[in-house]
């Protein structure tokens, strides 16, 4: 009716109604909005905080917490392993040995006492070849970071071939051949000193030299005559090396190395088996390229 319809009060509720019916849908729409967004907000900010410095800092510093004493010493013990430079294998006793092709030359004179020309001694020389031959060599030291110093023995034994044999007769002071038999053997103890060049790698050259005391016998005699020079000497004895090793493990270690080694060498000449007052002295020099394994213990 007409009058209800101009009831203040029942236009207020209709007035009311018409509203909530309005802002119920918008104010649902706003807080879902606002939820969603805040979900959003907070999986972003957790991302960039997993991803921020401080955020490695504190799982560095959970992982290196979580690392036991018994755990880090482990790993330590494992790394030094592993490696061939660690403070364990670079100070350490080791053995080895060696084989190589040894190339000695003898060189030297023979004065005979009393003989001379015009108030001149008479020099003959001794200048033999031998043929190549096998060298062994054993040795044990210790290792002192890049230094080495060891105690070695080695020995030789070469076939002479060919050269000049002296003969104290004139007018043929020397004897030249190209067939002398016998042979020259050669045992030194060498106290050696060596270092060796760290590259970062399994690969070290390494130089070294030595002195000690060697013992030389010599047997040469010229099948065609009644010529032999026989003898042993003994005295100091040095040497050089040059070389580089390859480390196959932690504990072992090839080789491949050469060296010049020099010994005291003498003798007595004889003819047709009578000795003659000769004083005979030279040299052994030997070059020796030489393979061989050493062992760290």
């Amino acid at each position: 009716s007409k009058s209800a319809l101009n009831n203040p009060m029942t236009s207020h509720y209709a007035r009311t109604i018409t509203l909530a019916q309005f802002l119920i849908p918008l104010c649902s729409s706003i807080s879902l909005t606002l939820l969603v967004n805040h979900r959003a907000g907070a999986n972003t900010a957790a991302t960039k905080l997993d991803k921020s410095p401080s955020s490695n800092l504190i799982s560095e510093s959970g992982l290196k917490l979580d690392a036991t004493p018994e755990y880090q010493q482990q790993l330590s013990s494992t790394t030094e392993k592993s490696n061939p430079d660690s403070s364990e294998n670079k100070n350490s006793w080791y053995g080895g040995f060696g084989i190589g092709i040894s190339s000695p030359k003898l060189t030297g004179t023979s004065n005979v006492a009393g003989l001379n020309v015009s108030g001149i001694n008479v020099p003959f020389n001794l200048d033999i070849d031998t043929k190549n031959q096998t060298s062994f060599n054993a040795f044990a030291g210790r290792k002192f970071s890049n230094f080495r110093a060891e105690a070695e023995v080695l020995y030789t034994n070469n076939a002479l071939k060919n050269g000049t044999i002296p003969l104290p007769l004139l007018p043929a002071p020397n004897i030249d051949s190209s067939n002398i038999s016998g042979n020259v053997s050669n045992l030194a103890v060498m106290l050696n000193g060596y270092y060796d060049f760290n590259t970062g790698s399994a690969f070290k050259p390494f130089l070294g030299a030595g002195i000690g005391y060697s013992s030389t016998n010599l047997n040469a005699s010229i099948p065609t005559t009644n010529v032999a020079l026989k003898g042993s000497s003994s005295g100091l004895v040095y040497q050089v090396k040059v070389g580089a090793s390859y480390s196959v493990s932690d504990k072992t270690d090839l080789y491949l190395q050469y060296r010049h080694i020099n010994a005291p060498l003498g003798g007595s000449l004889t003819v047709n088996g009578n000795n003659v007052n000769a004083n005979t002295s030279g040299t052994l020099n030997s070059s020796i390229v030489e393979f061989g394994s050493r062992l760290s213990f």
